[in-house]
């Protein structure tokens, strides 16, 4: 029996020790499942920082070589911008020169319009010729003999050609423009005035070529011949006048030139008189240019061969290269002018407008050794001259006094010398350029 009862403690003593081993398992699993996860996240954490400084240095080496392209590019456009301000200023006919890179070149191409404007030209500038010049106001007009006045043959009511009869139209010689019609007049009718003229003719004929006849045979004598022929022959001019004027029985007005129609004085339905101005007629091919010059120069009148003018469009023209002849010269002033006029004959090829007033400059004696600029090499301001020198490699502005000018040339009289590098042309650019404190983005020299 203590046997057994021995048995029995025993058996529940490894009963319990085994549940309490059991349980102490369980613990130290849960211990460890708890611990497990929070070194996990320690390590990821870790991890993550590594990665984050890992990028952060990434960031920062490409945050540097970004800022060290920068610099380079920088330093590049700089360079290569000093090149393009860059100009290289030669003796005599040296030209600036620019220098533009690749990258540029594009950017060159699209602004080239624009840089066109803010060109201007520096020359070194020498003594010349110059013609002596007398500036003038004048006219240009229609030479007398490519006008001409068109008049009535006879007395009529006017008829137009057609709806074309207008100031403007272009006309062939020869061409009918107006018809006269006497039906309606009972006095100087000129169908009768015709029929008179044709009947008088005929007459007239056939009484001379009897005398003919008759004076073969000596049956008259010379004397009665000759005034059958004298008759005659007045008789046949009076026709043939007549009949350059009628047109199935009505006067016609021709123009006797080519040209176009200045001007037409009457209008549809008019009665008109015989001789009565009718239309003007005027050839455009070759005009006249007339220049008004003061008393004062009478005596230097026959020192002008050529001259320099200016239309209202501001083209200036000259008369060598329109063909110009001198005309003539005035000797006396007229009651409709206190001035002496020049007249020159030029050919109209550039579309000049008769009647226009333009400015003349009368080319005289030359001058020899003189100092000339180009008109756009000045500025005026209040009345000064001013022109811009190149000195140092900057622009100075630098006061003038001028002289007499042709319309394309000024002369200078002081202010400037010989050698002095000038801008000739652009100057106002120039003047621009400096009040906006930069020096103007192209330029030439020469």
């Amino acid at each position: 029996m203590k046997r057994i009862l021995f048995i029995v403690t025993g058996v529940l003593y490894l009963f319990f020790m085994g549940c309490n081993a059991g349980q102490g398992n369980k613990n130290k699993q849960e211990s460890h499942s708890t611990e497990q996860p929070h070194e996990h996240t320690e390590e990821t954490h870790s991890h993550d920082e590594d990665q984050h400084v890992h990028d952060q240095e990434n960031t920062n080496q490409a945050h540097e070589h970004q800022q060290e392209q920068e610099q380079e590019h920088e330093q590049k456009h700089t360079h290569e911008h000093d090149q393009d301000q860059t100009h290289e200023h030669g003796n005599n006919n040296e030209s600036h020169t620019h220098t533009h890179s690749d990258q540029e070149g594009d950017e060159h191409s699209k602004n080239e319009e624009h840089n066109h404007g803010h060109e201007y030209v520096v020359e070194k500038i020498q003594p010349g010729s110059f013609h002596e010049v007398l500036r003038t106001s004048g006219e240009i007009m229609h030479l007398p003999k490519n006008k001409a006045n068109l008049v009535a043959p006879v007395s009529g009511i006017v008829e137009f050609a057609d709806n074309s009869v207008l100031s403007g139209k272009s006309v062939k010689k020869d061409e009918i423009l107006l018809k006269i019609s006497g039906e309606s007049v009972a006095e100087d009718n000129l169908l009768v005035k015709y029929q008179k003229s044709k009947n008088t003719f005929r007459q007239a004929k056939e009484d001379y070529e009897r005398a003919q006849k008759l004076k073969k045979e000596q049956l008259i004598s010379e004397k009665e011949y000759l005034q059958h022929k004298t008759h005659y022959l007045n008789a046949k001019s009076d026709f043939e006048t007549m009949k350059t004027h009628v047109e199935k029985n009505s006067g016609v007005v021709k123009s006797n030139i080519p040209g176009y129609l200045k001007d037409v004085l009457v209008e549809e339905g008019d009665h008109v008189k015989a001789g009565q101005k009718v239309a003007y007629v005027v050839n455009n091919n070759r005009l006249m240019l007339k220049a008004e010059v003061s008393q004062r120069y009478a005596s230097r009148l026959d020192d002008f061969s050529s001259a320099n003018f200016e239309t209202p469009d501001g083209k200036l023209y000259h008369t060598g290269e329109l063909n110009g002849k001198l005309v003539s010269t005035g000797k006396s002033t007229t009651n409709e002018s206190f001035y002496l006029p020049v007249y020159f004959s030029i050919d109209n090829t550039s579309g000049l407008v008769p009647g226009s007033f333009v400015h003349i400059f009368l080319i005289g004696e030359k001058k020899h050794d003189v100092l000339a600029l180009p008109k756009g090499a000045f500025i005026e301001e209040q009345g000064n001259f001013f022109v811009y020198v190149e000195k140092d490699n900057e622009f100075q502005k630098t006061a003038v006094t001028i002289g007499a000018e042709d319309g394309k040339k000024i002369l200078v009289k002081s202010g400037i010398k010989a050698g002095d590098r000038v801008v000739t042309h652009g100057a106002f650019q120039v003047k621009m350029e400096q009040m906006a404190s930069s020096l103007p983005a192209h330029g030439h020299s020469h």
